[in-house]
């Protein structure tokens, strides 16, 4: 019995600390041999041999029935993997047996024991058992002989491991006989832990032992790989027929439908659902195997409700093993799917950054999560997605592509209608209706900005009760929307108080587009949609291209509007004006013609539409002679070169006899008409009719000359009179200076109606061009100083002071004195006549700064000053500054003739305000060459 147990623990130890002379299997082996050789017959050890072989094939074939779950494989091989073990086991047995037969003695008896003829047996025994125990074992190492040389170097060392059961069992009976048997036991344990540190048989050895491990494990790896990889090729050349008949379809129904029958080829679930995702909301597309639940009892997937967003777009699939006990699936159990099915899958179906649905595939067994055909599913749920978006990208672009030829055959006919009307009201009906019927909107309301005043006008409205009355929130909006802000949508969620308004109670979106022209508001499109999602982007772009169109047509429109009104206007006046009027254009056409042409003896509906040419050739209409040209061969010159008209041309005056027999005179302008941009529209000929005034300039020359012959010789008489007066009274009578102060006062009166009457005769000789100015050198200092003294007594009547200035040497004028002297009588006088007392009137002359040859002269006075308008109209005839009265009075022709005169000298005359307050008179005339003469100051 103790021996039994001694051999049973040696066993055990061999199976924990095996001796590795090359696997698992020769340890076991040679273990078993040395305690077979170590134990004696009838001890038990037989028999264990024999249940060790047994236990190694029964527990073989548990250990694989443990692991058919991942490899159905690997029962099929137990025959393989038990029988080394087992072979191993036998043949130590069958060794140690054959051993004890051919020697017939054991190995644990002591060699004392053994007789004579024994011995010799007993050594041939030996030699063959360590003959036959080390060459099974070489046999057994011969392609690692072959391979490894290190190891055939360290043959001799394992040759001594192999031998020592033999000389360990001799020793041992030796023990046994002379000590007992626990010397033995104690012995059997020694020899077995030295057999056990002899077990390194060199570094060679170990490598091997270490390579031959990996190549079995690699080797059986090896095997479950070429399995694996058998069952993935066979998944990926499915999965391959699955992924080409996804592809084969763009159309989303059939894709529903290929994606199940995929599905149950890849999976053999019992039951299927795809669900499609639309704006948020989970629609179940299809089911398959679930007859047993009503279509619309089945439940939204799981996947919808988990409460991380993250795990939604999260292509893991989402397990329930057990759906009857998962509080994950009570949706499930409330619709019944747990009678049937035992256990579900959801694959989210996520591509393009969305999860485009979702497929549940129910099984009437549990799942296991590392199952390796879940890593197929998903790849063929990600096919699928990939698949339903580029159906769903396909069909988007194929309905946006129809919808925008639509809009392109919307916008064309659109711009074909626009362009045929001219009617602003009817274009903005068009524009609204059209984008409310392809918006969809109810409500709608297109704006328009006066081009003047900017003011709101409703160009058309749809869908509102009284637009009127909403139309004053409208107006308020206006001024908040920026031209260049663009089109902008508010849903009524996001309304906020200063927003633009709803018009309707029903709308929950409302679209602005501004119309804009040269980065103006020219009106705003108002629509209003009930639904909340409404106006796409889409729309929006859409409406803006209509907006951007219909911007050009009601401009054109307005244009329009405004042209005809213009020329509504402009035929009013011209058949109002006192002109007569016609206009030819470049081609000789006359475009047009009023009716004062009447004053020529033309008739303007004649005139219209007619070439000039043309009317030159009608015979009776005297034509040409009626525009103004002296023959017909002029007035086709005038024609042919028109271009030659650039600036208007002077006046020519011409009698015209009328058809009544009448003389009419007519003074014709030629004017040339040109666009914005300068170029030639033709010319226009004006025509006045001068006959009234030639009657009146005629009686003025015949008034004038009759006021000045009968003026002249009664105030001549008067003058002689009053010279003779003074020669008949002494001057030693107490009577000379009543006289002489009578008069000199009657002389200066007399002498400045002459002035006046002069000034009226020469005016009308300048005028008419028939005075001559007889020039000669004269000092001007000595005309101021004449006027100045011829003044003087009215200066000291009026307390003002007149004073002549100096201002450095100045030459000789080269004028006719006399009138530069009344010229300079009409200045002072002017002077000295709106000037108030104690104040100045200076006269100042010097060199003219900007034209060499002349002097500037003037005269400044503190009077009132000139009004600003008055100052070039003061030096016409008979004009005077309104409301302006002065106690001596005048009739407005000083100025006139101080004008001509100084102009007839090539001197000018104007009127500056002077900064002390009042006027300066201003005039140049030319100097002489003769010697200078030095201005005196002189009061």
């Amino acid at each position: 019995m103790q021996r039994t147990i001694l051999y049973g623990v040696l066993i055990l130890f061999a199976y924990a600390i095996p001796v590795q002379l090359q696997s698992l299997r020769l340890s076991v082996g040679h273990v078993f041999v040395l305690v077979g050789l170590l134990s004696a017959s009838g001890s038990g050890v037989d028999s264990m041999m024999i249940a060790a072989a047994i236990s190694t094939l029964i527990g073989t074939a548990v250990h694989l029935t443990l692991m058919q779950r991942r490899d159905t494989s690997a029962l099929r091989d137990w025959p393989k993997l038990a029988a080394p073990t087992v072979g191993v086991i036998l043949s130590a047995y069958c060794f140690v047996t054959l051993f004890r037969q051919v020697a017939g003695i054991e190995l644990t008896a002591p060699i004392s024991t053994v007789s004579a003829e024994h011995f010799g047996a007993l050594i041939l025994s030996s030699l063959v058992f360590l003959v036959v125990y080390s060459g099974a074992y070489l046999l057994l190492r011969l392609d690692a002989l072959r391979s490894d040389e290190s190891l055939i170097r360290e043959l001799p060392p394992i040759v001594v491991v192999l031998a020592l059961p033999l000389p360990l069992a001799i020793l041992g009976g030796e023990i046994a006989t002379q000590l007992g048997t626990i010397a033995e036991l104690v012995f059997a344990y020694g020899a077995m832990l030295i057999v056990i540190a002899l077990s390194g048989l060199g570094r060679a050895e170990q490598k091997l032992r270490d390579d031959l491990k990996v190549q079995q494990s690699l080797a059986v790896q090896n095997t479950m790989l070429v399995a694996d990889q058998d069952s993935q090729i066979n998944q990926m050349s499915l999965l391959n027929e699955v992924v080409a008949t996804l592809s084969g379809t763009l159309s989303p129904d059939t894709l529903v439908d290929h994606i199940i029958s995929c599905a149950s080829v890849l999976t053999g679930a019992a039951g299927y659902a795809v669900y499609l995702n639309w704006n948020d909301q989970y629609l179940l597309a299809r089911a398959v195997g679930l007859a047993d639940v009503e279509f619309a009892a089945i439940p939204v997937p799981l996947v919808s409700l988990q409460p991380d967003e993250a795990d939604r777009f999260d292509a893991r699939p989402l397990i329930v093993s057990d759906i009857a006990k998962d509080p994950r699936a009570e949706m499930l159990r409330n619709a019944g799917i747990h009678r049937k099915q035992r256990s579900v899958i959801e694959f989210p179906l996520v591509a393009g950054g969305a999860v485009l649905g979702v497929l549940a595939l129910y099984f009437t067994h549990s799942i296991d999560p590392n199952d390796r055909r879940l890593e197929v599913l998903r790849a063929f749920t990600t096919q699928a997605a990939q698949s339903l978006y580029n159906a769903r990208q396909y069909v988007e672009a194929n309905e946006a592509f129809q919808r925008n030829a639509e809009r392109l055959m919307t916008l064309a006919v659109l711009s074909r209608s626009l362009s045929s009307s001219v009617d602003v009201g009817s274009m903005c009906e068009q524009v609204l209706d059209e984008v409310l019927s392809v918006t969809d909107a109810e409500t709608g309301l297109l704006v328009l900005l006066d081009d003047i005043a900017s003011t709101p006008q409703i160009g058309a409205a749809r869908g509102i009760e009284d637009a009127q009355t909403q139309f004053a929130s409208v107006i308020a909006a206006l001024r908040q929307i920026d031209p260049a802000s663009g089109a902008f949508v508010i849903r009524r969620d996001m309304h906020t108080v200063g927003m633009p308004p709803f018009l309707t109670e029903d709308s929950n979106a409302l679209l602005i587009v501004p119309m804009v022209q040269a980065s103006f508001l020219f009106g705003v499109i108002w629509l209003e949609h009930s639904s909340p999602s409404g106006f796409g982007a889409e729309d929006i772009r859409f409406v803006e291209q209509i907006s951007n169109q219909a911007v050009i047509a009601l401009e054109n429109g307005r244009m329009f509007q405004r042209r005809e009104a213009d020329r509504d206007r402009l035929v009013r006046l011209l058949d109002t004006m006192v002109e007569g009027i016609m206009m030819i254009d470049r081609q000789g056409d006359v475009v047009l013609a009023n009716p004062r042409m009447s004053m020529v003896g033309l008739v303007s509906e004649d005139l219209l539409h007619t070439n000039f040419l043309e009317l030159l050739e009608v015979e009776g209409l005297m034509f040409a002679e009626r525009v103004g040209f002296t023959s017909r061969e002029e007035a086709v010159a005038f024609v042919l070169h028109m271009d030659s008209y650039t600036e208007q041309h002077e006046a020519t005056t011409y009698n015209v006899a009328l058809p009544n027999g009448s003389q009419r005179a007519v003074e014709r302008r030629i004017v040339p008409v040109s666009s914005s941009d300068r170029a030639s529209l033709g010319l226009m000929l004006v025509f006045y009719d001068r006959t009234a005034q030639q009657e009146l300039e005629r009686s003025r020359e015949e008034l004038t000359n009759m006021i000045i012959h009968d003026l002249r010789s009664p105030l001549t008489a008067v003058t002689t009179s009053q010279r003779l007066l003074n020669e008949m009274i002494p001057k030693e009578s107490p009577y000379w200076s009543v006289v002489e102060s009578a008069t000199g006062i009657s002389r200066r009166a007399v002498k400045k109606i002459l002035n006046r009457v002069d000034s009226l005769l020469d005016i009308a000789k300048m005028q008419s061009g028939g005075m001559l100015v007889e020039r000669r050198s004269t000092d001007f200092g000595e005309i101021a100083r004449s006027v100045i003294e011829e003044l003087a007594p009215l200066a000291k009547e009026l307390d003002i002071e007149v004073a002549l200035i100096g201002d450095g040497d100045i030459p000789n004028i080269d004028v006719d004195s006399d009138k530069i002297e009344r010229v300079m009588l009409n200045f002072i006088d002017n002077a000295l006549k709106y000037s108030s007392k104690h104040s100045q009137v200076s006269i100042h002359c010097f060199p003219h700064a900007e034209a060499d040859g002349f002097i500037r002269i003037e005269v400044r006075d503190q009077g009132p000053g000139i009004p600003e308008n008055y100052k070039s109209r003061l030096f016409d005839g008979f004009v005077q500054v309104e409301g302006r009265r002065s106690a001596r009075g005048g009739v407005g022709l000083g100025l006139t003739f101080a004008k001509l005169t100084i102009e007839a000298h090539g001197g000018r005359v104007w009127i500056e305000d002077n900064p002390g307050g009042g006027s300066i008179f201003a005039f140049t005339l030319p100097t002489a060459s003769t010697p200078q003469h030095t201005a005196v100051s002189e009061q």
